[in-house]
């Protein structure tokens, strides 16, 4: 089923959000989590007494 649509182009402004806006966190966040894992400390207990 298809219902014709009317589209009007923008008459002001344009858009907040592109490719780069919604990449930048994740790309964040992706050297937030290689930075913590560098710094994992793995402790291991070798007497439990």
């Amino acid at each position: 089923l298809q219902v014709p649509v009317q589209h009007f182009p923008r008459i002001a402004g344009k858009a907040k959000y592109g490719v780069w806006n919604r990449l930048l966190g994740p790309l964040m966040d992706c050297f937030a989590y290689l930075w913590m894992k560098k710094k994992y400390i793995n402790y291991e207990v070798k007497d439990k007494g």
